[in-house]
């Protein structure tokens, strides 16, 4: 199921989290909304919205720090062009299988966790356009950490910061393990979520055309965000 709010405005209700509440829903698009406020701490709970796998909240009023998701089904967050600030520590315990975060053009701030395990899955990462700080954690680019399984990534200035000779040198010890990655890499991660919500029978097939091109975004980003792979061959 796919649940749109077309014109809605005011803070995120806590109730529609709660238990029995939005039992099927599995796209929720608030984009281009006039909501306001933060994202509800009960809305990142376990038992939230337990089939929910995409979360839109693009172009919205949305503030304050991103809460830990717990949502045991949530891929896909995009929070680009809100108002997000605060750092990205809560959000960094996680245990959502997300396989892609796009929070561009927030006022996010702070260093980027040095948390290297979070994520397991993640495909895509855009944090551009943020008032980030620091360089990429040199903890990121060591086997099995989150370098090694991603395939889009956008930090903006602190891409080029982190390119020091220790940052490189431990990105060339590690340099085989991205080149396979990178060849072997499709966009899997995600279009199979977008396929399994175009194909449950509830699903409106005007709707799911409507989202079909949500998988040539994705593809469009991965052109767009700079591959560790491409480094790899610049650096090494």
């Amino acid at each position: 199921m796919r649940a749109t709010v077309f014109v809605y405005a005011g803070m995120l209700p806590e109730t529609w989290a709660s238990q029995g509440a939005f039992q099927n829903v599995q796209l929720l698009d608030l984009s281009d909304t006039l909501i306001t406020g933060s994202i509800p701490p009960a809305w990142a709970g376990a038992e939230a919205f337990p089939n929910l796998v995409f979360l839109d909240l693009n172009h919205t009023k949305l503030t304050g720090s991103l809460p830990a998701f717990y949502n045991r089904q949530l891929q896909i967050l995009i929070g680009n062009d809100c108002a997000f600030n605060g750092n990205l520590t809560a959000i960094w315990s996680s245990s959502s299988p997300f396989t892609a975060i796009l929070l561009a053009g927030n006022a996010i701030v702070d260093n980027l966790p040095t948390n290297s395990s979070a994520f397991p899955n993640l495909a895509f990462l855009d944090l551009s356009a943020n008032e980030l700080k620091g360089q990429v954690p040199i903890s990121w680019l060591q086997h099995g950490k989150i370098l090694s399984h991603i395939t889009g990534l956008s930090v903006g200035p602190l891409w080029e910061a982190s390119q020091n000779s220790k940052w490189k040198a431990e990105l060339c010890l590690q340099s085989g393990l991205y080149e396979a990655h990178m060849a072997a890499h499709d966009l899997d991660p995600i279009q199979a979520p977008l396929q399994m919500i175009s194909d449950i029978p509830s699903f409106d097939s005007d709707i799911a055309v409507y989202y079909a091109p949500l998988s040539a975004l994705f593809a469009t980003l991965q052109s767009q965000l700079e591959s560790v792979g491409d480094l790899c061959e610049k650096s090494c």
